[in-house]
């Protein structure tokens, strides 16, 4: 062992200087190449991962879009078929009563008024099915604390009491008092709701 560590020792002292140079340069490049490689390796997949990230959620906020379009279009619907309904139980009961009077049989002109009727109501209740699903699919996407979650929820609750009032007052033959069917009818509140929800879409497609 001493013999073998005395000859390196002797090689070490008879090699040209330039050789060391040489091999401990040639050493430094290798080690500095791979390095480079490494560093590469991790940019290229922190840049993949955040590009993926990225892809994720234009993706996210593209169903959200979705989501708030087909909402706010249940909504619409919601709201003509809740007035073409209380219209129903208010200024087609007047024309059927004109009817009535104009008729030989009233109670034939009443039946059709009512059928009419009816069948608008039934449009109007189908309407709630689309805006429940509505506020499930936008309570997921964004929470149910969300602002336009919230203002979704009061839009959906007020037309929902607005079809129950019509309804009620359908199993009546008739509304004598014009301040009473107003009220029963009455989409006021159902507008101002909507408008509160229309503003924190418009703030959400803005941010």
């Amino acid at each position: 062992m001493l013999t073998l560590a005395s000859s390196a020792l002797s090689a070490h002292q008879s090699a040209p200087d330039g050789w060391w140079a040489h091999n401990a340069g040639s050493t430094f490049v290798g080690a500095a190449a791979v390095v480079a490689a490494a560093l590469a390796a991790f940019v290229a997949t922190r840049n993949h991962r955040e590009q993926l990230k990225h892809d994720r959620e234009m993706r996210d906020r593209a169903h959200i879009r979705d989501t708030l379009d087909a909402a706010l279009q249940g909504l619409n619907k919601a709201i003509e078929a809740s007035a073409l309904a209380g219209a129903s139980l208010t200024v087609r009961e007047s024309y059927f009563q004109a009817k009535w009077a104009e008729e030989e049989d009233p109670e034939q002109s009443k039946k059709r008024w009512r059928k009419t009727a009816t069948t608008d109501m039934e449009k109007a209740f189908k309407t709630e099915l689309t805006m429940r699903a509505n506020q499930v699919r936008i309570e997921i996407r964004l929470g149910t604390d969300h602002p336009i979650a919230v203002r979704h929820s009061a839009v959906m609750e007020e037309l929902i009491a607005i079809n129950e009032r019509v309804g009620k007052a359908l199993v009546v033959p008739r509304l004598d008092d014009p301040e009473e069917a107003a009220k029963v009818t009455d989409h006021k509140e159902a507008g101002r709701r909507f408008t509160a929800l229309r503003r924190a879409c418009l703030d959400w497609f803005g941010s």
